[in-house]
């Protein structure tokens, strides 16, 4: 009897620890359960939200479009879209919405979520003539300050290029949309200097936002390759080839994208806020006020700090040595970037001071460095043999062509 009483004691607590786990098992994947709804609730909400935000923008857009208060040759484009093709919404340095036109994504963006966020048009100017030669000051300001290579009309022209505008016969509606244009310094960047093929293409405008075609970013990839690294110094390349020499004071990879994806032949800077010319960019230091060097950091830029003026100096470093930093946190093999990133700054080095005296005391350090970093890739290669361009003929071709 006493066997039997304890066996059915065993076997009811048996019974009741299994219980006991059924249930917390049960109990856990309760709450599981709970939080992916949550999760997916709220995910739901934030992209409902972000969607009648955007609608809401584009709607405003649309209703100053149809009171003539603006213009843009996209406006006709945009203000036929259904609700169902506003994609999102983000928000950080500037409003981008997501666009679906025929299949393809297109972004919209601008610095500001309405128009009348920019500092407003004097509403005191009638629309006649002292009304357009306000606007041809402040077209003739911009173009000073940023000693662009241009005069008036070929700004303007090249501003709208997306829209036939008669420039001789300008619009309220019109000279308001290129007046909030001017205001963005990315759009006037992409627009300038589109010529120099590393910058998205405009698809049109309409009133202060802009269309862009959306292009693969190059954060996708999973890792900053040999070849990814020749298009990327050949992206800064560029930079040095236009008639004004750029300062990118925001290097980033999540900041290029791929010209396209399936065989990518360049890439494409995808922000220009921060990206400056020379001369832009020595207004920028001149006017900060300084105590010390670490007084004249502006991003990425970086200047020293005059101790009699107490103000900063030219910018010091260059945007291959920023770079050259980014590009570390990508490569996993250390004797990769230390034999040929290097190289490629050695090579900017030349670029940079080949028409200065400068060139005379250090060409034959430089040299004898390149010969060294030459033979060692030319080693590298061999040991470890690989589908993709052979480094040390890229490094030939780019050397010849430096002198």
């Amino acid at each position: 009897m006493k066997a039997i009483l304890g066996l059915l004691l065993c076997f009811s607590s048996f019974i009741l620890h299994r219980i006991y786990y059924l249930t917390f098992i049960l109990f856990g994947i309760s709450v599981v359960i709970l939080l992916v709804r949550y999760s997916k609730m709220n995910e739901y909400q934030r992209n409902t939200s972000n969607r009648r935000i955007a609608w809401l923008i584009v709607e405003e857009l649309c209703e100053d479009f149809h009171r003539n208060e603006l213009s843009g040759c996209f406006c006709s484009v945009l203000c036929s879209l259904s609700k169902e093709s506003i994609d999102s919404y983000y928000m950080e340095n500037k409003v981008i919405i997501n666009l679906q036109l025929e299949g393809e994504t297109v972004l919209l963006k601008s610095s500001a979520m309405f128009s009348k966020q920019f500092m407003p048009f004097p509403t005191t100017l009638t629309f006649n003539d002292n009304y357009v030669n306000y606007f041809g000051e402040i077209v003739k300001q911009f173009v000073n300050n940023n000693s662009l290579i241009l005069n008036n009309r070929k700004f303007l022209q090249q501003l709208c290029s997306p829209c036939s505008v008669n420039l001789d016969n300008l619009t309220e509606p019109e000279i308001r949309t290129l007046y909030t244009l001017t205001k963005q310094h990315e759009f006037v960047i992409f627009q300038l200097f589109h010529t120099i093929g590393i910058f998205p293409r405009i698809l049109g405008i309409c009133g202060h936002m802009y269309a862009v075609e959306k292009l693969p970013l190059l954060s996708s990839a999973t890792q900053l390759t040999q070849s990814l690294l020749l298009l990327a110094v050949e992206t800064l390349n560029q930079l040095k080839q236009a008639d004004s020499i750029f300062h990118w004071c925001d290097v980033k990879f999540e900041n290029l994208a791929f010209s396209d994806y399936f065989n990518p032949t360049k890439l494409i800077i995808l922000d220009a806020d921060l990206l400056f010319t020379n001369n832009g960019m020595s207004q920028l230091f001149q006017h900060l006020p300084c105590q010390t060097d670490s007084d004249c950091i502006f991003f990425d830029c970086i200047a020293k700090c005059n101790p009699i003026t107490q103000r900063c100096t030219d910018r010091v470093n260059t945007n291959f040595n920023v770079c050259s930093v980014q590009a570390k946190d990508y490569i996993a093999n250390d004797l990769f970037f230390n034999a040929e990133w290097q190289l490629y700054l050695l090579m900017n080095t030349i670029y940079t001071i080949r028409s200065g005296c400068r060139y005379h005391i250090h060409g034959r350090i430089i040299l004898f460095s390149l010969q060294k970093m030459s033979i060692k890739l030319k080693l590298q290669a061999i040991s470890s043999p690989s589908n993709e361009l052979p480094l040390h003929k890229f490094v030939q071709r780019s050397y010849r062509s430096s002198f």
